[in-house]
């Protein structure tokens, strides 16, 4: 595997880590799901969703005036071969449950942590294979 390989699997990876918080947050959640293996897993305060469609089925249930803001910095990207990858991406996310309309109040991010991911390439192109959400502060008051 060369360098340029190399650059564009992080590329592409690093592109996977922001389409997932843009499709959540723009509740695009078929599209947020396609960006899964088709056997992916996603594991989010305990509770392990496993395969696309599952993904797809939790993520729809979130509430519908759940408002959020993933705001993602901090991406590493480790190739680890020409199949597979790892990652790292930090995670401040801003959440609001509110009827009304932007701008929503707020006193700071709701949790800061960082997301643990493994990439695999599939037929389909690059997906993520499984994604856990590692927390390191959460404001109080606020659920997961």
């Amino acid at each position: 595997m060369d360098a340029r390989e190399t650059e564009m699997i992080e590329e592409t990876c690093t592109r996977l880590a922001l389409d997932y918080a843009r499709r959540v947050d723009f509740r695009d959640y078929r599209a947020f799901a396609d960006l899964f293996a088709e056997d992916g897993v996603l594991e989010l305060a305990g509770n392990r969703m496993d395969g696309r469609e599952t993904i797809y089925k939790g993520i729809a249930q979130r509430p519908e005036n759940r408002h959020s803001a993933h705001v993602c910095t901090n991406i590493t990207v480790d190739v680890v071969d020409s199949n597979n990858a790892k990652g790292t991406t930090y995670l401040t996310l801003f959440r609001k449950d509110d009827d009304g309309k932007a701008p929503y109040t707020t006193s700071g991010p709701d949790v800061i942590g960082f997301y643990r991911d493994d990439y695999v390439k599939t037929a389909d192109g690059w997906r993520i294979a499984y994604r856990t959400l590692d927390v390191g502060f959460i404001k109080e008051g606020v659920s997961l």
